[in-house]
């Protein structure tokens, strides 16, 4: 039956003339479909690049014209839809945009590189001729932008310099407390109607062997949760201060100030109180210029006399209380008085250590 049918159907149809074959441009495939002598296109490799499209739609003749190839780039997009979807390239605009995007990204990434390097040559102590020797590097090896300095690089401070000045067997810094508790609080949520401070005052070595003492000045606000201790002040030196005036008077001269007229935060005027200064013995000794702890007129409550047993001092019995009244009026300049002390010049603050403000 089916040969029968092939002999009966196919044997009726007429043999073509010829069978011509010809390469045709991808642009001239519209005019060359629209033959009537054309039967198709046999595509090979072409069938692989994005100008495959045109010939596609040569044969659909309700499609609209395409721009030349050499005019216009197609790229071709994925869609979950309808694979094979092309669209134009972005214009010049587009790009400028883009180019600006791959700036500002570039920088960024720039930026980064910076912060973590700064943090690595802080955290390692890099000296500052090995850092300019590796700015130098990445400026010469890599695209990222890296300042030429390593004081730059490490962004020091500009100026600190003229904030220490020279004091007796040593340096001092010192920042101010107003200064310090603007920087705290200027601009944050915490919304205050008063302070109430205390003055922390010690020294300790810089290092385990040597002779260098830092003598730092720290306030911290009293009643005030999760607020970080302030450095106000810095002494360095080979030894203590060698005068208590040079190392208190910017301390005390701040501290008259702001007692009577309040800090300023946010362009609110603030009252603030002194609580305490807070010190242990052999720095209590020193910034109220009275004799160390070890001396026979050493008490700082009272008028007890010490008597050295088995070369230790010792105290025993009870005495006459001593006053702030006579404290400044000088009544223990024989014994227990040994050096004046700024500290006096702050009306509101119990130098005895048993009034409100006290030390």
């Amino acid at each position: 039956m089916e040969k029968e049918w092939e002999e009966e159907n196919l044997s009726q149809r007429p043999e073509p003339e010829s069978t011509v074959s010809s390469i045709v441009p991808i642009q001239d495939t519209r005019d060359a479909a629209a033959k009537h002598d054309i039967d198709g296109f046999l595509v090979g490799g072409a069938s692989l690049k994005p100008e495959f499209v045109l010939i596609v739609n040569a044969t659909h003749p309700e499609t609209p014209d395409f721009p030349d190839v050499e005019d216009q780039q197609i790229e071709w997009l994925e869609d979950d839809e309808d694979a094979n979807i092309y669209r134009h390239l972005p214009n010049e605009s587009d790009i400028e945009n883009e180019d600006e995007y791959c700036d500002d990204d570039r920088a960024h990434k720039n930026q980064i590189f910076i912060n973590t390097m700064r943090l690595w040559a802080l955290k390692h102590q890099i000296t500052h001729a090995a850092i300019n020797d590796f700015l130098e590097a990445i400026r010469n090896t890599t695209d990222f932008y890296v300042p030429k300095d390593s004081r730059t690089f490490l962004k020091t401070p500009v100026g600190v310099g003229k904030e220490i000045i020279s004091v007796a067997g040593g340096q001092l810094w010192y920042q101010g407390i107003e200064n310090s508790i603007q920087h705290l609080l200027g601009g944050s949520q915490l919304i205050v109607d008063s302070l109430e401070i205390n003055i922390s005052i010690d020294g300790l070595p810089l290092h385990n062997s040597g002779t260098t003492q830092l003598w730092p000045i720290l306030v911290q606000l009293h009643g005030t949760a999760d607020t970080p201790i302030m450095v106000v002040g810095i002494y360095c030196g080979a030894s203590k201060p060698d005068n208590v005036d040079d190392y208190l008077r910017p301390l005390v001269s701040e501290l008259k100030d702001i007692l009577d007229n309040g800090v300023c935060i946010d362009g609110r005027q603030v009252p603030i109180k002194l609580r305490a200064i807070i010190a242990d013995a052999p720095a209590r000794a020193f910034i109220k210029g009275v004799a160390y702890h070890n001396g026979i007129h050493a008490c700082m409550k009272c008028k007890i006399m010490g008597r050295s047993y088995q070369r230790r001092m010792t105290y025993e019995g009870t005495a006459e209380e001593r006053t702030d009244e006579e404290f400044r009026r000088g009544a223990y300049c024989i014994g227990h008085q040994k050096r004046p002390t700024p500290l006096l010049a702050i009306k509101s603050l119990d130098i005895r250590g048993q009034g409100c403000a006290n030390i």
